[in-house]
């Protein structure tokens, strides 16, 4: 692989220290041989919980990572675009810091990336109730399913606000102006004006936190309601 890095894994974070430190404990198994071609940016909103000294002491033996650390919360929206900002690669992913993604996920989507140079990628996830009870077998590989826009939208359905789901071609989305991440509404309706390679992996690829599934169904329903 080329040692120009490809993607970039952001992770944004707010008093979750027990969440993050199971993420952070995985991606920095899976990220090992692979600190050339990914990126990983944590970004704490603010947290009081024991986040910062956690992540100081993890970038000290992990040199391919990268943090900042805001005084006050300021919202979901802003620190992604906090986060964004800080993408130098050609794709980019935000993992929740109560996901997590299956062992060899990381591996196999390199290869991918490196291969199809895909606009959008969709991971499938797998719901469970408590995701650290859960155990998937380590990925050996990747099948892929490609559609038109349209087709992949209704595929996809009201999941095109699940953000850990979404692997994004950086390079597109800044150039569409982005200035502004609103993650429900703006960011959707940029990724489905683009043209490009729409791919979807339907094999669940990470675990899912309930909560961001009732955040995900709250949304819907309230966007139902104001159309």
């Amino acid at each position: 692989m080329s040692h120009k890095k490809l993607l970039t894994i952001l992770v944004p974070t707010f008093n979750r220290l027990g969440f993050l430190v199971r993420l952070l404990s995985s991606l920095e198994s899976e990220l090992c041989g692979l600190e050339a071609d990914v990126h990983l940016v944590i970004g704490d909103n603010g947290s009081n919980d024991g986040t910062a000294e956690f992540v100081k002491n993890f970038l000290a033996k992990n040199p391919f990572v990268s943090s900042f650390r805001l005084e006050s919360n300021i919202g979901p929206d802003r620190i992604f675009l906090e986060l964004f900002s800080r993408v130098k690669t050609h794709y980019f992913w935000i993992i929740s810091d109560d996901d997590m993604p299956r062992q060899g996920l990381i591996g196999k989507l390199l290869q991918k990336l490196y291969t199809i140079r895909p606009t959008l990628l969709y991971l499938e996830s797998y719901w469970a109730p408590n995701i650290y009870e859960i155990s998937m077998p380590r990925l050996q590989e990747l099948e892929l399913e490609s559609f038109e826009m349209l087709d992949y939208a209704r595929k996809i359905n009201i999941r095109t606000t699940f953000v850990s789901s979404w692997v994004v071609n950086s390079l597109s989305m800044r150039s569409r102006g982005l200035d502004s991440f609103r993650l429900k509404k703006v960011w959707v309706r940029l990724l489905f004006n683009w043209d490009g390679f729409f791919h979807y992996f339907a094999e669940p690829l990470f675990l899912l936190h309930p909560r961001s599934l009732v955040c995900l169904l709250l949304w819907a329903i309230a966007e139902g309601i104001s159309s």
